[in-house]
């Protein structure tokens, strides 16, 4: 097996072992919040670890199981590799298209109107 395949196959799972990590941690104090970016800028890079619940979590740990396998199979060169490391890396710089407003600042956050026009956080409906 190519050491660059393992490389990939190792990626995947330093991706779900930081998952892991932060599974204990409270995610606000990890997550996206662009109010807070110029301050605490290593927030572009924690919030991929956020997952608000088990089930989040359980498939995108899966997600990354088959990513590894795929590269394995596909026996990936090391070029592969970095590019996937460095897209991880820049994926915080890359423009979203969401429009910024008080209503879509965090995301992963589940946010319900009600007919009165008041705005509450639900985070037990993210999946």
């Amino acid at each position: 097996m190519k050491a660059a395949s393992l490389a990939w196959a190792g990626l995947a799972a330093a991706l779900v072992a930081l998952a892991l990590l932060a599974w204990r941690v409270e995610p606000t104090a990890i997550d996206w919040q662009p109010a807070l970016a110029l301050a605490q800028p290593w927030r572009a890079y924690s919030a991929v670890a956020v997952h608000y619940s088990g089930l989040h979590l359980a498939a995108n740990a899966a997600g990354a199981a088959l990513v590894a396998a795929l590269g394995l199979a596909a026996r990936v060169s090391q070029c592969s590799v970095w590019a996937w490391f460095v897209a991880l890396m820049t994926v915080p710089f890359i423009p979203t298209g969401v429009p910024a407003s008080e209503k879509n600042v965090e995301f992963g956050v589940t946010l319900n109107e009600s007919p009165g026009g008041a705005t509450t956080s639900d985070r037990s409906t993210v999946y």
